[in-house]
């Protein structure tokens, strides 16, 4: 499968493990102009901007492997065969839609701008990266997400549509399918897909810190896991499950700008 006929089918994976398709998204989505440069400086902390008011993706010492994360929606686990030569390259990426393309997206709702963009990202790659890959099925190590002992201590929502962000060390989520985007920035600060194994289908507003493993200045903030358990009530606990993974077939030094 190339990355240009997923850019009609493949939108992401869900926190289930299975591809989600997004027909639903009505009309065509790319990006207008994308300037894609080597970063030279493979050290730094990779770091991308999402931009939820419009269309602009920025990201800033990038590995091929987190922009396939997140044109697919997948944790790193989940992104197999890039090839050596590329595994270790870094780049600085900004890219943007042209004005119809931004009016269009500020009327999605945020699950739709997410599939949205992520649609952009996976034409970019399949045009500059010259992208072709395939999903397969693979048995891996994954996080249930579960009730922990004591029950959960989530409150509830009166808000219909799900927002939210989430960053190195913070997640904030309210109203809609909380649960749902919860696991999925679960999975993108854990480094394993996570499933959500609760039962519970209600709508909530999460707001969880926690310390990074590797930041020493926050030895009095909990790690991951424990933050978890004593701010939400919940768990997370290692299995392995059958899981669809994204495999790069082909991929290419990006084309210059």
């Amino acid at each position: 499968m190339s990355a240009a006929s997923a850019q009609r089918s493949l939108s992401r994976v869900d926190p289930a493990g299975h591809v989600v398709r997004g027909e639903a998204l009505v009309g065509t989505w790319e990006f207008d102009v994308a300037l894609i440069r080597p970063s030279g400086n493979p050290d730094q902390r990779t770091r991308i901007f999402r931009h939820p008011e419009d269309t602009e993706f920025v990201a800033q010492n990038a590995g091929l492997s987190a922009l396939l994360q997140f044109a697919f929606g997948v944790s790193e686990t989940r992104v197999i065969g890039l090839p050596g030569s590329l595994a270790t390259e870094r780049f600085n990426l900004q890219a943007k839609g042209d004005e119809e393309t931004d009016a269009r997206f500020r009327r999605l709702n945020p699950g739709e701008q997410r599939i949205a963009k992520q649609k952009m990202m996976q034409g970019l790659l399949a045009d500059r990266f010259k992208l072709a890959f395939h999903v397969e099925t693979r048995e891996l190590p994954v996080y249930a997400l579960v009730v922990a002992r004591g029950g959960p201590r989530l409150n509830a929502s009166q808000q219909a549509e799900t927002s939210g962000w989430g960053g190195r060390t913070h997640i904030e989520i309210e109203g809609g399918d909380t649960l749902v985007r919860f696991v999925e920035e679960l999975t993108r600060v854990s480094g394993r897909p996570v499933i959500n194994r609760t039962g519970l289908a209600g709508k909530y507003d999460i707001e969880m810190d926690w310390a990074a493993e590797d930041d020493e200045d926050d030895s009095d903030v909990p790690g991951l896991f424990t933050a978890i358990r004593e701010q939400l009530g919940l768990a997370l606990e290692s299995r392995k499950a059958e899981i669809e993974v994204v495999v790069a077939d082909r991929v290419e030094m990006p084309s210059a700008n």
